[in-house]
C-alpha cells in the first residue's frame, strides 16, 4: 500500500481505507502478499471504503471471518477476484451505482451471505431478490451461499456465469429454455442431486465437484447433449462430458466415446473403477483428478494424450497401466497419488518427458516399481523421469494394448472363487446381481484364487471383461 493511503482500525472493530489523492485504488494482494490489515483479520468487524477509493484489489479482505457489514464509497468502480473471499460473517452488501467490473469469485466462501443489493442507479449491475446479475438481466452472476435451497432461474436469463451457484446451500434448481451458456463449475459444490439441461443449451463449462449429484439430465430436443443413465455426453456420445459426482461404484465408458473431457470424473471419490474402452483417444485435463476411491486404472491402447493433473489426488490408485501409444503426458498427471505401488508401461523406446512436466510430484517414486518391456531396464534406468523409481522389473509386452486376448474365466469349489485369465495389475471386482460390489482388489498374477464363501450368483470383473459364476 502507498503512503498516499491508509488503513485505520478502531475499538470498536471498523477498519477505513483512506486516500489523499483524487484518486487510488486498493493494491491486489494474494498467497504471497497479504494485505497489510491481514494479521488483524479477527478484529475486523466493519469495512468502510472512503472516498476517492477507485478500486478494491484482489483478496483486499480474505478472510475477514468477523466482518458483518461493508460500506463502499460512490468513488469505487471494481471489485477485485476474490476481494472479499472467506468473509464468512458477511450476511449482505450493497453495491453503489459507480461499480462497473465485479471479478470473478469476489465473493467466494461468504458463507452467511443472502443478499448481494445493487443500487438502481447501476448501469452494468442488477439485483432481484438479493441474486447478482448483469444489468438487463441476461446473465445470472451470483447466487449468495445463504439465499435458498430452491430456485427458479428468470425467464431473462441466456447465460449461467461460472461459479454463479458456487457453494450455495441448493438442493433444487429449475433452468430456463433461454439459457444458452452454463459456465465453468456453475453448480460445484451444491448439494444439488438432479439437474436437467433445456434443449436451448449449447455450451456448458466443467461440471465438477458436485458431491451430491447423481444425475444430470438432458431435454430430448438438445441438439447438442444428451444423457445415458444420469451421466452427460455430447449429442453424438462421441465426448463424455459430465460424470455425477455423487454416483457410486464401478462405471464402464460406451465404446463410443473418444474424448474423456475437462474434469469429467472429477470429485468422483465413490467411483471405485472405470473401464476405457479402446474408442478414447483422450484423458483430458484433471479427467480423473481427486477420485479417492480408485485403486488401478487400465488405460486401452488408443489412448495417445493424458492431460495436466488427469489423475492428480487420486490418493486410493496403486497401479496405473499407461500403452505404447500414449504420446503426451500433461504436468503433474498423477500428482499426490500417494499410494501408488506399480506403473506399468509398454514404450520400447522410454517416452520423453520434459523436466518440467512432472507427471508423478509429490509421489513417492522411490518406493514403487515400474514395469518395463522386457529388454529395456536398461533404457529407463537413465531416461528423465523414468529413472525416477526406485524398482524396476521386466515383463513380456504382448498383454499391454491386447488385454482382450485374456479370456476371462471363474469358477467355484469348496468356498474357493478361481478367477484365470487376468491381467497383472489390473482392477478386480465382485458384485452381486444387484450390483452391490463385494470385493476389490488388483490382480497379482494371471490366476487368482479368493476365499468366497456366500451362495448365489455373482459378477466377476477384471479390466474391460465380466463374467457370471455361482456359487454353491
Amino acid at each position: 500500500m502507498t503512503n498516499t493511503m491508509t488503513a485505520t482500525l478502531d475499538s470498536d472493530g471498523v477498519l477505513t481505507i483512506t486516500t489523499t489523492k483524487d484518486a487510488e485504488a486498493i493494491p491486489d494482494y494474494g498467497w504471497d502478499k497479504w494485505a497489510p490489515w491481514h494479521s488483524d483479520y479477527e478484529d475486523i468487524l466493519s469495512i468502510v471504503i472512503g472516498d476517492n477509493v477507485t478500486r478494491i484489489g484482489h483478496m483486499a479482505f480474505y478472510e475477514g471471518v468477523s466482518v458483518t457489514s461493508v460500506t463502499i464509497s460512490s468513488s469505487v468502480t471494481s471489485i477485485g477476484e476474490h476481494a472479499f473471499r472467506s468473509c464468512i460473517s458477511l450476511t449482505t452488501i450493497s453495491i453503489p451505482a459507480s461499480v462497473s467490473l465485479i471479478e470473478w469469485k469476489a465473493f467466494e466462501y461468504c458463507e452467511m451471505l443472502e443478499a448481494i443489493q445493487v443500487d438502481a442507479a447501476n448501469t452494468a449491475y442488477s439485483s432481484v431478490d438479493g441474486v447478482l446479475f448483469n444489468k438487463d438481466k441476461s446473465s445470472l452472476i451470483c447466487y449468495p451461499y445463504k439465499k435458498g435451497t430452491v430456485y427458479e432461474i428468470p425467464s431473462t436469463v441466456i447465460k449461467i456465469e461460472g461459479s454463479a451457484f458456487c457453494n450455495a446451500e441448493l438442493t433444487a434448481i429449475t433452468i430456463p429454455n433461454t439459457v444458452i451458456t452454463i459456465g465453468e463449475n456453475a453448480f460445484s459444490n451444491t448439494s444439488l442431486t438432479s439437474v436437467t439441461i433445456p434443449n436451448s443449451v449449447e455450451n456448458i463449462g466443467v461440471f465438477s465437484y458436485c458431491s451430491m449429484l447423481t444425475s444430470i439430465l438432458v431435454d430430448a430436443g438438445n441438439p447438442n447433449f444428451t444423457s445415458d443413465a444420469g451421466v452427460l455426453y455430447s449429442k453424438d456420445k462421441k465426448l463424455l462430458h459430465a460424470y455425477p459426482a455423487g454416483k457410486k461404484g464401478a462405471f464402464t465408458i460406451p465404446s463410443s466415446v473418444e474424448i474423456v473431457w475437462l474434469e469429467a470424473f472429477a470429485g468422483c471419490k465413490e467411483l471405485t473403477s472405470v473401464t476405457i474402452p479402446n474408442s478414447v483417444t483422450e484423458i483430458r485435463e484433471r479427467a480423473f483428478e481427486d477420485c479417492s476411491g480408485l485403486i488401478s486404472v487400465i488405460m486401452s491402447k488408443s489412448v495417445n494424450y493424458i492431460g495436466g493433473y488427469a489423475f492428480s489426488y487420486c490418493t486410493g490408485l496403486e497401479s496405473i497401466t499407461i500403452p505404447n501409444t500414449v504420446t503426451t503426458i500433461g504436468y503433474g498427471a498423477f500428482y499426490t497419488c500417494t499410494a501408488l505401488k506399480d506403473v506399468k508401461v509398454a514404450w520400447t523406446t522410454p517416452l520423453i518427458v520434459a523436466n518440467d512436466v512432472e507427471p508423478f510430484l509429490n509421489v513417492n517414486t522411490i518406493a514403487a516399481t515400474l514395469h518395463v518391456p522386457t529388454g529395456t531396464k536398461a533404457l529407463y534406468q537413465v531416461a528423465n523421469v523414468w529413472n525416477s523409481f526406485g524398482m524396476y522389473d521386466d515383463y513380456d509386452p504382448a498383454g499391454i494394448g491386447s488385454i482382450e486376448a485374456h479370456i476371462l474365466k471363474a469358477h467355484a469349489s469348496n468356498g474357493i472363487l478361481h478367477i484365470s485369465g487376468l491381467c497383472t495389475g489390473e482392477m478386480l471386482s465382485i458384485y452381486n446381481l444387484a450390483g452391490q460390489q463385494l470385493y476389490k482388489g488388483i490382480a497379482k498374477a494371471e490366476e487368482e484364487n479368493i476365499p468366497f464363501t456366500a451362495h448365489g450368483i455373482y459378477i466377476v470383473n477384471a479390466g474391460e471383461q465380466s463374467v457370471k459364476v455361482i456359487m454353491n
